[in-house]
């Protein structure tokens, strides 16, 4: 009876998990909502404010890039005045 049951939760949850991160093509239409003034809506981005954003993040990675490897060579250093 044990074995039933948690084969049917799992039957459950792996079907809860295909519907819910299933692709939905179509937009739902009652979700989109009008833009307060001043306000910038996803629809009025342009390609050019995505690839800003883009060129922000990958700078921000090549800065977190650049310090571990700082931090890296310092922990080499100092293993080498141990040694």
């Amino acid at each position: 009876m044990k074995k039933i049951i948690s084969l049917l939760l799992v039957l459950v949850l792996g079907l809860t998990l295909m519907v819910g991160c299933g692709n939905n093509e179509e937009p739902a239409a009652d979700q989109t909502e009008p833009a307060i003034e001043g306000e910038v809506s996803v629809e009025d981005e342009t390609e050019e404010d995505v690839e800003a954003e883009e060129d922000v993040e990958t700078e921000e990675e090549a800065e977190v890039e650049e310090e571990v490897e700082e931090e890296v060579k310092e922990e080499e250093v100092e293993e080498e005045k141990q040694n």
